[in-house]
């Protein structure tokens, strides 16, 4: 028999809830296990769906739901749900996700997955109080509770719920430490005998770029003029952040990648890695840098569950520039090493999550209650 896992994300490109399916779909026994994508944006040819479909997975997209649209959106769902049957729902989103799961509910879907991955919406968000109502409805029409950390799945579920947390695993083996891979990157970027502080992540407020220009710039003025910021991803405020460095003087000192699927290569030319956050429901970037040797900085808005060796530290946004610049330079000179057993021995390798998503899209776990 091969289970039909179907997963459903607002939109799939390079992101992180992009990368962790992805990763599973490589780890998974994909003769045993069929993953599909639903979406709503229409992104069929980006470089993720096009591997997604290479290992096998069919990918679907519905309109997007919208005040305009919202009948035929609906009216797509249900279709879409007629023609295909599933063993599993395994839902990303909170606010779409509350139709997917409802319609899959009313098809007779055994297991139904919520999975929690935030522990906020946006605060500038028009329709906030419409968000907050999707995501308390969501959960009653899902079956199966998952979240990336303790404080995600409280947000989403209630303090007093039960919930499973599925670990952010990722494959290890791409983040060793490779010191020619790291000359090689180095050369490519002329960052030359640079110390280079890193980022990864999407360009949007509450990852607060801002917050490391600025850190750049407080270094900088120390006097340590061979720094460089190297920052990882795209986003709606991406524009804004290439002014305030501009602005700062330090458009030459900060380099822009983009989006690269072969992230891990990066993380190698990095020397410290700096995630200031104003929150996250979990951070798979400071597993990632861990697992690649890195002494990693990271604020409290990041859960502490992501603390998995000793290359780590949370530290307040509230404390100032100045006391995040001196941990910055206190980490100038440390020797990289390999960290995987670290990662792998905290159950962070993506092959230890995999063997949890099958028992429970099998249906081996305990079996859901309608």
């Amino acid at each position: 028999m091969k289970y039909r896992i179907l997963h459903f994300v607002p939109g799939f490109d390079h992101g992180g809830i992009e990368s962790r399916l992805i990763d599973w779909y490589h780890k998974i026994d994909r003769s045993k296990y069929q993953f599909d994508l639903l979406k709503l944006t229409p992104d069929d040819n980006n470089s993720l769906i096009m591997e997604f479909k290479t290992l096998g997975g069919n990918v679907y997209t519905i309109p997007k739901f919208n005040i305009k649209n919202y009948v035929k959106f609906r009216l797509e769902l249900k279709k879409f749900f007629r023609e295909h049957k599933y063993d599993a729902v395994h839902c990303h989103s909170p606010i779409t996700g509350k139709f997917v799961l409802e319609e899959a509910q009313k098809s007779k879907i055994p297991i139904r997955i919520m999975h929690s991955r935030t522990v906020k919406f946006d605060t500038k968000s028009k329709f906030l109080f419409y968000r907050e109502y999707l995501k308390k409805r969501v959960v009653s029409f899902s079956n199966t509770y998952f979240s990336c950390s303790k404080e995600a799945g409280e947000w989403m579920f209630g303090a007093k719920s039960s919930f499973k947390i599925i670990n952010n695993g990722i494959r290890t083996d791409n983040f060793i430490f490779n010191l020619e891979t790291r000359q090689r990157v180095r050369k490519e970027l002329n960052l030359k005998d640079s110390f280079v502080i890193g980022n990864v992540s999407r360009f949007t407020q509450s990852k607060n770029h801002d917050f490391l220009v600025d850190l750049l710039y407080e270094i900088d003025n120390r006097g340590y003029n061979n720094c460089r910021l190297l920052l990882l991803g795209d986003g709606p405020t991406k524009m804004n952040i290439k002014e305030r460095a501009n602005e700062k003087g330090l458009l030459d000192k900060v380099v822009f990648l983009g989006k690269k699927e072969n992230v891990w290569d990066y993380y190698q030319a990095m020397d410290i890695f700096v995630f200031p956050s104003e929150f996250e429901g979990f951070g798979t970037v400071a597993v990632e840098s861990q697992a690649s040797g890195l002494k990693t900085i990271v604020s409290t808005g990041v859960p502490m569950s992501v603390n998995i060796t000793n290359l780590i530290k949370h530290l307040p946004l509230e404390i100032g520039i100045e006391d995040w610049a001196d941990e910055v330079i206190k980490s100038f000179n440390y020797k990289r090493d390999n960290r995987r057993l670290d990662i792998i021995n905290k159950g962070f390798d993506v092959s230890t999550t995999v063997k949890e998503l099958e028992i429970i899209y099998s249906g081996n776990n305990n079996k859901p209650q309608d």
